[in-house]
């Protein structure tokens, strides 16, 4: 499972014993990546907010790495949103 699926499913899932299931899981996938802070903020997007995404400004390059657990890029007005949906 991709990070990215795995965040979709914490901010989707309703039961709290099966959230912090999934939430344990990521934080022991991230430990030590190259973008662990970005990672984190966009888990505390899912755990707190049950966002699917966090706002990424104005930046249109968003680290390489993440592209391939499944994050992308979406327009929002005249910024961007990171999105992990």
């Amino acid at each position: 499972m991709t990070l990215a699926k795995l965040l979709s499913k914490i901010a989707d899932t309703n039961d709290i014993t099966e959230r912090e299931k999934l939430r344990k899981e990521f934080v022991a996938r991230v430990s030590g990546h190259k973008e662990e802070k970005l990672l984190m903020s966009c888990l505390d997007s899912a755990w707190k907010g049950r966002r699917k995404y966090i706002s990424f400004g104005r930046n249109i390059w968003p680290p390489a790495e993440l592209w391939k657990e499944g994050f992308h890029l979406e327009p929002e007005g005249c910024s961007f949103n990171y999105c992990f949906d």
